[in-house]
């Protein structure tokens, strides 16, 4: 099935055993813990969503795909930028956390407790987990340049980097003798 407008809520056990798809679009603006991780007062866009449900080695397989542009701060230079965001993810479905040592190591444990999952939620979560610690542009788009940066003074040619450091202790013991 392929929707521009998703559902707001999946049962994620049927979806994947009754091997669905669905793709469509949800709007970034809903997502209040994307909007503070990207620091903005109003995030707008969109994020594509596409979804696979399928039963692999009996266990019940969620493939999504996400694709965004997010609105982030350079921390180099201070200027706004955008960040591309292509991300996939292959969801095992799990009742409860006891089963998770048993999933094969290409998926990522989705635990399910309540029978429907929020897709918002779902999708806001991956997009977080895309967002860098510490965004910057790439180096050749940032006004600052890598080869720029000091940090607190340096003159090299001072007469203070080559004096010792305790030469005015020796001038102080002198005018004590």
């Amino acid at each position: 099935m392929i929707n521009r407008q998703l559902p707001k809520t999946i049962d994620p056990f049927k979806f994947a055993q009754s091997r669905l798809f669905l793709k469509g679009e949800l709007a970034l603006g809903k997502m209040q813990r994307l909007q503070e991780a990207c620091q903005v007062e109003e995030l707008e866009g969109l994020v594509e969503v596409e979804l696979k449900g399928f039963v692999e080695q009996g266990i019940e397989v969620i493939k999504a795909e996400f694709k965004s542009i997010l609105p982030l701060t350079c921390q180099r230079c201070l200027q706004p930028f955008d960040l591309k965001i292509e991300t996939s993810v292959t969801l095992g479905l799990l009742k409860n956390e006891t089963l998770v040592e048993e999933l094969p190591a290409s998926y990522e444990a989705l635990i399910v407790t309540d029978e429907l999952i929020d897709l918002s939620s779902l999708v806001e979560d991956e997009l977080l987990l895309c967002i860098p610690t510490i965004g910057i542009h790439p180096q050749v788009a940032c006004k600052i340049k890598a080869n720029s940066w000091q940090f607190g003074e340096q003159n090299l040619n001072s007469e203070e980097t080559t004096r010792k450091p305790f030469a005015k202790l020796a001038n102080l013991k002198k005018s004590i003798e």
